[in-house]
């Protein structure tokens, strides 16, 4: 869904101390929603106030038993005055636990948030909220009532005699926990894996890797490796949630203003005066170069993945058994096994409800969207669609991970950090919500790419390649490719709390 008219003008319905206060809301990823936007428990001596409002989204789960694992939100706020450049919110933080930060948490809910930085206190740059009970998935399950994060407006510096504009995101995340896992594969079938079954163990330590082709590098402790919890986006970066973040860039710092637009592989963005919109925004967002997806991560205050956290979110904890495998933990591809040739998949429609047909959904196998099953669709497709279909039973024929995160294959290539080339310098560093001059992540220098070295490359294949580029451990699209293409999309993670 695009981003929709602001909702409210609330100069004399909220606290008259704000000139003019405006409230919006950004895109459904899928189909979470912010609604009911309000400014609560202003304190004018302490220059706080607590942004109010409602959330909910489908087929939340929750699972206590064994290594628990949720979904969540990542939830972050913009803000801009007098229609100045939009900033990021900077909310309070006493230990991460929701209440004591002083935000209120409804009581079906927990909120979990990272130091992010100190100043004048201590503050973050946005929250994760997931149920507090353990919950199974069904339509519209989560739901959140008077969820609210308190905003220190005066360490931004804000005037309350000012217009002030706020706008509340939410995108939907994935728990990875804590644990051992396996990296690489025996698999003689693929390119460029590492060499060796390595068993991660720990995260504060530093190991060197090997791939099938030769290539040596040490990998430093600070390199996020997989073993400590993260969370990752649960989709692919979708065309609306793309939209959102092109209008908080404030021109001049929008270096997007000349991208093409027009309907290329379903890519649709096309911008009316300064608003961007799609008439796809439930479709993963394709033609993006690393800098795209960075300097969007960076603006949500996410960070990239790394290739050895994309294999541990794929294939969970399982054993040395079930290498080589696509990430749903089989071998078993729509219509057969790998490299076999399959029926193309088929829409059902091209909205937020979209799917593929019953005809050509394999209700007992693993979906994917490759070169043997993508047919006449033209490019990627709505994110979540096979979890959609009425005949998913499984995460295999849903096209999900282990922990549920889907698209880890196929549809558009996931972009992640070359353990390899970026083994040594990149460090996990979160964005922090504010994008540096001429529109970039430049900011961030154990990032790739923001000195001048790379250090990136692509895991999962795309609608455009076979299947054997969607395995797990498949490393032979481990190459740096910083052009917008059709199969060039992404998505974040960030470390857990």
């Amino acid at each position: 869904m695009i981003n929709k008219p602001l909702i409210s003008h609330l100069k004399k319905v909220v606290f008259i101390s704000f000139g003019c206060l405006l409230l919006s809301f950004g895109t459904k990823a899928n189909n979470i929603s912010i609604s009911n936007i309000s400014i609560t428990s202003q304190d004018i001596d302490e220059e706080t106030a607590v942004i109010e409002f409602d959330l909910s989204w489908s087929n939340s789960w929750k699972v206590a038993f064994g290594p628990s694992n949720w979904d969540a939100a990542w939830i972050f706020a913009k803000y801009r005055e007098n229609e100045g450049d939009w900033k990021h919110c900077t909310l309070s933080y006493v230990n991460g636990t929701g209440i004591a930060d002083g935000h209120q948490v409804p009581s079906n809910a927990n909120i979990s948030s990272a130091l992010d930085f100190t100043d004048i206190d201590n503050y973050s740059n946005g929250v994760f909220l997931y149920s507090a009970n353990e919950l199974t998935q069904s339509s519209n399950n989560a739901n959140y009532s008077n969820v609210g994060l308190k905003w220190d407006y005066g360490y931004n510096g804000v005037d309350i005699n000012n217009a002030i504009e706020i706008k509340v995101f939410a995108i939907e995340m994935v728990y990875v926990p804590e644990g051992t896992y396996v990296l690489g594969a025996n698999y003689s079938g693929g390119e460029n894996f590492f060499t060796s079954v390595l068993s991660i163990d720990g995260e504060n330590k530093s190991f060197s890797l090997t791939t099938k082709n030769g290539l040596t590098a040490n990998v430093n402790a600070s390199f996020p490796k997989g073993y400590q919890a993260f969370y990752c986006m649960k989709y692919e970066i979708t065309q609306g949630q793309y939209c959102d973040f092109l209008n908080t860039c404030s021109s001049p710092n929008n270096r997007y203003k000349s991208s093409f637009s027009g309907d290329r592989f379903r890519y649709n963005l096309s911008i009316t005066g300064d608003d961007y919109s799609s008439s796809n925004p439930h479709v993963a967002c394709n033609f993006l170069s690393w800098a795209d997806i960075a300097t969007y991560l960076d603006w949500a205050a996410l960070r990239p993945m790394t290739e050895m956290e994309y294999e541990k979110a794929c294939r969970g904890f399982e054993s040395t058994s079930v290498i080589g495998n696509f990430p749903w933990g089989t071998r078993e591809l729509k219509d057969g096994t790998a490299d076999a040739e399959a029926t193309d998949y088929v829409l059902t429609s091209t909205d937020e409800t979209e799917t593929v047909t019953d005809a050509t959904f394999d209700a007992t196998k693993g979906n994917a969207l490759c070169s043997y099953t993508y047919g006449n669709l033209e490019g990627p497709i709505r994110v979540g669609a096979f979890a959609a279909q009425t005949n998913n039973t499984s995460k295999a024929t849903a096209g999900a991970s282990y922990f549920g995160i889907l698209e880890l294959a196929g549809n558009i290539k996931e972009r992640v950090i070359d353990a390899i080339t970026a083994g040594e310098t990149f460090d996990g560093t979160h964005g922090d919500g504010t994008i540096g001059s001429g529109g970039l992540y430049m900011d961030l220098p154990s990032w790739p790419g923001s000195t001048g070295d790379p250090g990136i490359g692509n895991r999962g294949g795309s609608f455009i390649q076979k299947d054997t580029k969607l395995l797990t451990t498949d490393r032979s699209d481990m190459v740096v490719a910083e052009s917008r293409i059709n199969v060039h999309g992404g998505r974040g993670v960030r470390t857990a709390p």
